[in-house]
């Protein structure tokens, strides 16, 4: 859609498409003045307005963020894409995930997990495998591991709410036989 726009930077056209505003040159991405350098598919290299340091800007899910390298910018746009979904919508993909690994996962996915889950930094993820040497990236763990490990740190109670979650699936699931063995607990 064009239309003529006032702005602070400049008068001109402007061409609007999602979160992008185009502006004789420069790009209002996710509310940051940037000038495209170069584009392709979800991933844009773009100079900051007006200190000119360049940076990566990627799209996730309708979700755009910055990011200093490509894989910076999609990992930004993802965990921004999941902190705005609802708690539940997030222990629900969690469960998904885990059904579809049948129960275990690798360490680096369940790093990558709590920060869907609870929103938990990147950082102090690192701070956290720091004081817990034990864990091992590597090494699959499963969801009772990954909960007995996790539910005293950093938001507890969404991993506490998420390990409820599975277990009452799971006995949905089992209903009341007594040949069926819950496969995490």
């Amino acid at each position: 859609m064009r239309r003529v726009i006032q702005s602070k930077f400049s008068t001109g056209y402007a061409y609007e498409v999602g979160h992008l505003t185009e502006m004789q040159g420069m790009v209002m991405i996710d509310g940051i003045m940037c000038e495209v350098l170069a584009e392709k598919g979800q991933l844009a290299k773009v100079k900051l307005w007006p200190d000119g340091f360049v940076c990566y800007v990627a799209e996730y899910n309708g979700v755009i963020a910055h990011g200093s390298n490509p894989h910076n910018a999609f990992q930004n746009a993802e965990n921004k894409y999941y902190a705005r979904r609802s708690v539940e919508s997030r222990i629900n993909d969690c469960i998904k995930l885990c059904k579809e690994k049948s129960g275990k996962l690798p360490g680096k996915e369940w790093f990558k997990q709590h920060g869907y889950l609870t929103g938990s930094c990147e950082i102090g993820r690192r701070q956290f495998l720091k004081t817990h040497l034990e864990i091992d990236l590597e090494k699959e763990y499963t969801v009772a591991e990954f909960v007995d490990t996790t539910k005293d740190e950093y938001s507890g109670d969404i991993i506490k709410r998420f390990y409820d979650a599975w277990t009452n699936r799971q006995e949905e699931k089992c209903g009341t036989s007594t040949h069926c063995v819950l496969p995490l607990v």
